[in-house]
């Protein structure tokens, strides 16, 4: 019999209401675990690696996939398909991977197809994006750093919460940071960027580093609501944005650049967008991970590449 193992995560967004779960009630089956530690949620992947789980369904956020996927590469030794149910903050990954639902209704919807025999019906596969800084290996989704690591912590603090649909939720805190905080000293100081070295395909942007407004990588194909900030894609696994700082007419090029539909001008004003197998940066700050800050490494290098496909179920 096939088996669903589930990793819970309760202190999602949307399960914070319910703090545990009782999944007596769930299929035949099924099996659920609600890791509260990294570690545990080590020792729940290699259980279910040893139970033979062949789907592995994830309720959470973009940081939850994130860590169970790293936690699921080391124990198993062929990836199980994933099925995804949205409970998080951002869940960018649903545009591409499907959900399953939100919380509770969720995880029921995914019970009653692995129940059903519906759950392998629509299957997508999709990339990860894996990060080696220092002696750290990463696997996620959608990388950040200059204005998007500011706009992960401002939508932190409360500025962008009444927006939580993942890109649009980063894109409202980038343009509100950028453009309307109330002390100049501020927006100067976003304006300026960030200091940063960028090398894409082994071609660097420059020797000496120089100052960034924002940086993003992706082996997604779309966000949601319209929002896709690349052009220029010609294939390689990898999709990225970096704009030099200070920004040119920034007030003219949000807009196209947020859709991915730049005007003639603005390459030549430092707004670039391509694709490439690996990207190589060097930082002096820390870049975020499917909305999760980490450390560069030691020398601030930081090697971005594309992983291998996961197959992701999708109602």
């Amino acid at each position: 019999m096939s088996l669903l193992g589930i990793v819970r995560n309760p202190k999602s967004r949307r399960n914070r209401n319910r703090a545990s779960f009782d999944a007596s009630h769930l299929a035949p089956g099924v099996v659920l675990r609600e890791p509260a530690t990294l570690e545990e949620l080590d020792a729940t992947c290699r259980e279910f690696a040893e139970r033979g789980v062949s789907v592995l369904g994830i309720d959470g956020g973009d940081g939850t996939v994130r860590d169970v996927l790293s936690a699921a590469r080391g124990a198993f030794e062929t990836l199980p398909a994933f099925a995804f149910v949205a409970s998080g903050k951002t869940n960018i990954l649903a545009a591409n991977a499907g959900s399953w639902g939100t919380g509770a209704a969720g995880l029921e919807q995914l019970a009653s197809a692995m129940r059903d025999g519906t759950l392998g019906r629509r299957r997508q596969r999709i990339r990860t994006l894996d990060i080696t800084a220092g002696t750290s290996q990463l696997s996620g989704f959608v990388m950040g750093t200059g204005a998007y690591r500011r706009a992960v912590a401002l939508s932190d603090q409360g500025v962008a919460n009444r927006v939580s649909l993942g890109p649009l939720r980063v894109a409202t805190g980038i343009g509100r940071g950028v453009m309307r905080l109330a002390r100049k000293g501020e927006r100067d100081e976003w304006l300026s960027g960030t200091p940063m070295e960028v090398y894409v395909d082994g071609h660097g942007r420059g020797i000496e580093a120089r100052p960034r407004l924002i940086f993003l990588a992706t082996t997604l194909h779309r966000f949601t609501l319209g929002i896709w900030p690349f052009w220029n894609a010609d294939g390689k696994p990898l999709r990225y944005l970096d704009v030099d700082a200070p920004p040119r007419r920034l007030g003219l090029a949000l807009l196209p650049a947020l859709r991915g539909r730049p005007t003639p001008w603005m390459k030549a004003a430092g707004y670039r967008s391509g694709s490439a197998e690996r990207i190589s940066l060097r930082l002096s700050e820390p870049f975020i991970l499917d909305g999760e800050a980490f450390e560069p490494g030691p020398d601030g290098k930081v090697s971005i590449g594309a992983g291998p496909a996961v197959e992701f179920l999708a109602p």
